[in-house]
């Protein structure tokens, strides 16, 4: 992400519009092109991140964009890999060097005919008991300061991924400033909305839902750090950190934040849609069938049968705070059942489901458990109607005939 003081963005009256940057745009590209280029230089030439900092900040001087070339060195610095230095003191290093220097002095800058020590002299004689070369002693000495660790080497490599990272980091800036967000997607698949929500959660966001069937509409609205009782720093950066989840949905989505911004705290909109063309850096695993799915969809294909599959799509709500996702729905004109098909499971958190279920009257979810994908050691599978497990593969049989069950036909 980038430092407020980095932020760029345009405020016309309420509304507040970050400053982004047009990836194909020549200019913007030779731009990240060459902060690419000096990192990977600087590695190369072994240089020190204050050496390289240095050069960038001449560079900057005169330029009119300097905030947003600022911004992307940044982002890879981020990513930037420094000399790992021994675990030493460096402060009683520097101590004991300076102390030495002190005791043998004047040094002299080479060596000479007066066999005057050096500092090397010196580096050597204080590195030689801790088993230090004098290059390592002389990295050693200030390693705690980050400017004087050389680089080796940068994650970033790609202008292109660079520009749409700072664009994304622009938003984040932003919402770590939210007292609130509101997401509105529609006509999203099911898998994408389960990839959602693992973000969500694993982000640790408050959060209220609500599903409108009738136009595949999910709304979701999440506390902003700002709205807690004490604005917390780190639960701003969570909510940020879970933004670029939403630039993998495959549907049209929006989001509507309100957001407190400047020392003054004035209050701020901020309004995005999927057409702002952002682009996740985040590595996107989430949104697929496993082996045991696809062939469960194959047999079924191949299965007599009234009945018909289809990818469970829209979301289903039980209360303001809890959102299940159905991987699979078998319809059969008016009666419907949704299938979620668990892999790993623990055994408390099936116990759970099992019971939000039946506190809500739930008949018409099914859940397909895998017997040897157990993730607490001892833990057995409890007997209830809406629990049928499989061992490899999932038989389309065997589900239809507990769905038959759990809604009967009135023929």
């Amino acid at each position: 992400m980038i430092p407020s003081g980095l932020l760029r963005v345009k405020i016309q009256k309420r509304a507040l519009q970050p400053s982004f940057v047009q990836p194909d745009k020549p200019a913007i590209v030779t731009t990240a092109t060459e902060v690419v280029e000096r990192f990977a230089q600087a590695a190369t030439e072994e240089r020190t991140l204050g050496e390289l900092m240095a050069d960038i900040d001449e560079w900057c001087a005169d330029r009119r964009d300097h905030r947003m070339v600022r911004g992307l060195v940044h982002l890879v610095r981020q990513r930037t890999t420094l000399l790992e230095v021994p675990e030493v003191d460096p402060i009683d290093l520097r101590r004991k060097a300076f102390s030495l220097a002190a005791e043998r002095g004047p040094l002299a800058l080479t060596p000479g005919p007066l066999d005057r020590p050096t500092a090397d002299h010196i580096l050597g004689e204080i590195g030689e008991p801790l088993g230090l070369s004098v290059e390592e002693t002389r990295t050693a000495l200030f390693s705690d300061l980050e400017s004087q660790r050389p680089i080796l080497g940068s994650a970033v490599t790609d202008p292109a991924w660079l520009i749409h990272r700072y664009n994304v980091a622009l938003v984040q800036g932003v919402l770590q400033r939210a007292t609130g967000v509101t997401l509105t997607l529609r006509e999203a698949s099911g898998p994408r909305l389960k990839q959602l929500f693992r973000y969500v959660k694993f982000y640790q966001l408050l959060f209220r839902a609500e599903a409108e069937p009738k136009t595949r509409t999910l709304t979701v609205r999440l506390d902003g750090p700002m709205s807690l009782f004490r604005a917390s720093t780190r639960y701003g950066r969570q909510l940020a950190q879970f933004f670029p989840a939403l630039l993998m949905q495959d549907g049209p989505w929006s989001l509507h934040a309100e957001v407190l911004w400047t020392k003054a705290r004035h209050r701020k909109t901020l309004d995005l849609t999927h057409e702002a063309g952002l682009v996740s850096h985040y590595r996107d695993t989430g949104a697929y069938h496993t082996k045991s799915q696809l062939h469960f969809v194959k047999q079924f294909a191949t299965t007599d049968t009234d009945w018909t599959l289809r990818e469970g799509a829209e979301p289903i709500t039980l209360g303001p705070k809890t959102v299940l996702f159905p991987d699979f729905t078998c319809e059969d004109g008016a009666r419907s059942v949704h299938l979620e098909v668990w892999g790993h499971w623990r055994r408390e958190a099936l116990d759970q489901r099992l019971d939000m279920l039946d506190s809500h009257g739930r008949r018409d979810w099914l859940l397909l458990v895998s017997k040897k994908l157990c993730g607490s050691k001892g833990s057995d599978l409890p007997e209830h109607p809406q629990l049928l497990t499989f061992s490899e593969v999932i038989s389309p049989r065997k589900v239809l005939a507990r769905v038959e069950q759990l809604v009967p036909s009135e023929r």
